[in-house]
């Protein structure tokens, strides 16, 4: 265990600089690449923790029954930076509603057969109906042709 006073924030600038610049960080997606940055200045880890203590002070105290904490380090606007003005300590049950919107992404659909003279909204209609596309190429349909 560290003996650093301050060791969770060091731990939480570690957690923010890696969703926001480390391309490989499993919620860089939610993060870096919707562009959410770090305040330039606090990309110094003794700054990062001199200003969120002035700020917003020390994490309040909690324990959920995992031994996390139940305070959580976090941006108001979550559409916003990690900067001044916009972090504050939040409890981790109001943090899980305090989410971006997010779109839905449709399921990929199975390829379905079709049988003559019926319409398959999958066929390119730039192709003779007993053909079709996908990303591997051009096939014919077999479920077009009785044998």
């Amino acid at each position: 265990m560290s003996t650093h006073p301050h060791q969770y924030l060091r731990t939480i600038h570690s957690n923010m600089m890696s969703r926001c610049y480390n391309r490989r960080h499993e919620s860089f997606p939610f993060y870096g690449a919707k562009g959410v940055v770090v305040h330039p200045a606090w990309h110094d880890v003794s700054t990062f923790v001199k200003e969120v203590l002035e700020l917003i002070g020390e994490r309040p105290t909690g324990v959920r029954p995992n031994g996390l904490s139940i305070w959580e380090f976090d941006r108001i606007n979550s559409y916003g930076n990690y900067a001044p003005g916009n972090v504050r300590w939040l409890e981790h049950w109001k943090n899980q509603r305090n989410k971006r919107q997010r779109t839905a992404t449709p399921k990929p659909r199975r390829k379905k057969s079709v049988s003559l003279g019926e319409y398959d909204p999958y066929m390119n209609p730039e192709l003779p109906p007993y053909m079709f596309t996908n990303s591997s190429g051009t096939y014919l349909n077999s479920s077009y042709f009785v044998i």
